[in-house]
């Protein structure tokens, strides 16, 4: 068993006092300056979900127009292929060019911004 050194008996004796304890003299008046001051603050700029959103629902029309044009392709290069020959070629349009690239460019941040808003969900 430690025996209790000199600091641990002289913080028991402060602590064990029942002095009153009383704050500064400007501490009161510093407070309520802040609380004013906050009070009468304006209040923060609301986040524009408005525009995120329909940044997000136009993204998400643009993934969506990019998959439904590839599988287009891809099922009118499907009809057209005889299955006598091989290898199969898959179309190489502009347009499926286009949209392979567009969803290829927007697939990773949308997948980053989507992990990072699971990590942090009690954050946002």
């Amino acid at each position: 068993m430690k025996l209790p050194s000199e600091n641990d008996v002289q913080l028991d004796r402060i602590l064990s006092a029942e002095e009153e304890l009383l704050p500064g003299s400007g501490f009161l008046s510093s407070v309520m300056e802040r609380v004013e001051e906050e009070a009468a603050a304006p209040p923060p700029i609301p986040f524009p979900w408005q525009r995120v959103l329909s940044g997000l629902l136009l993204i998400a029309i643009l993934c969506a127009g990019t998959v439904f044009f590839y599988f287009r392709q891809i099922a009118e290069a499907l009809r057209e292929v005889n299955y006598s020959q091989t290898p199969v070629a898959l179309p190489t349009s502009p347009l499926f060019t286009i949209a392979t690239w567009s969803l290829t460019g927007l697939l990773p941040p949308l997948l980053v911004l989507f992990f990072l808003r699971r990590m942090n969900r009690g954050l946002f």
